[in-house]
């Protein structure tokens, strides 16, 4: 049964500094997953080269910390409030216009 990611990347963004084999485990458990099916894909390394590619791909844009987002280049880091997020998309949209650019 598939675990929906809000839930399983809750429990690692709670639980960070316990992050080893049997942590994952045990986590996998507590989420209801198919231990069989996870322990399997944590001994075959299933997403060992996609993990790497992401890591590799964030260190090259500087990405230091989750959650990062990027705006037309603007970042924001960590957990930033719902306004900061308008406030920088209405700055942006209002500096497209004057370039004269139209908006959806």
């Amino acid at each position: 049964m598939p675990v929906p990611v809000h839930r399983g990347w809750h429990v690692l963004c709670e639980l960070q500094q316990h992050l080893e084999r049997g942590d994952l485990s045990k986590y996998a458990a507590r989420l209801k997953m198919d231990a069989k099916q996870f322990d399997q894909c944590i001994a075959h390394k299933s997403y060992a080269v996609d993990i790497q590619h992401d890591r590799e791909e964030g260190d090259k844009l500087g990405i230091t910390a989750t959650p990062t987002f990027f705006i037309n280049g603007m970042i924001l880091i960590g957990a930033t409030p719902m306004e900061d997020f308008a406030r920088l998309i209405d700055r942006e949209l209002e500096r497209i216009g004057q370039l004269g650019f139209t908006t959806i």
